[in-house]
């Protein structure tokens, strides 16, 4: 029976339905041709598919506690934290773990705006910062825009008088959202 993706939520064009596993960076379709995975970051594979320590790791922790819910921790989250946070700066002392960079864009948009108590941030266009949430609308209320397209005739030394930079609002700016892919 050929599949339609009828019962899939489709967000974006599907491109390729036909993968059936992935090795290393590689995917693989149902003929068992390879394509070189070059999105694996954008969800869960940013270290490949199917390494064997990763899926060593993966396996001996589901045999424990496959999932805690927002109310628990466990000891191996605590250890998780506090190795996290002996490689940033010692004012800072507690993390969170989260499920996706969706969540993790959305949490420091949150955080900076009650840190900074102002509701306009800055980002480049276009750029995808998350899937829901503030960072997923990009609404023009909550979100100054700035296109590199207006740069692209600019000599070499930006200044002050660039349109670009005299138009962002900065004394309403509670802080920048980079997304470096785009």
């Amino acid at each position: 029976m050929q599949a339609h993706w009828d019962h899939v939520l489709r967000c974006h064009e599907l491109i390729k339905t036909d993968f059936v596993r992935g090795e290393g960076c590689c995917l693989y379709d149902r003929v068992d041709r390879c394509y070189v995975d070059f999105e694996a970051g954008i969800w869960c594979a940013a270290l490949g598919h199917g390494h064997p320590a990763i899926v060593d790791a993966i396996r001996r922790q589901t045999e424990k506690i496959m999932h805690l819910g927002v109310g628990y921790v466990s000891p191996l989250a605590e250890e998780a934290a506090v190795a996290v946070l002996s490689t940033i700066p010692t004012e800072l002392d507690r993390c969170a773990f989260l499920s996706s960079g969706s969540e993790a864009v959305e949490l420091g948009v949150q955080a900076m705006r009650r840190i900074t108590g102002r509701e306009l941030l800055l980002t480049f266009a276009p750029s995808y910062l998350g899937a829901y949430g503030s960072a997923g609308t990009v609404d023009p209320k909550e979100w100054h825009c700035v296109s590199l397209d207006a740069c692209a005739s600019c000599s070499d030394d930006c200044d002050s008088a660039c349109s670009a930079l005299s138009d962002i609002p900065f004394e309403r700016i509670g802080g920048l959202v980079l997304e470096p892919g785009n």
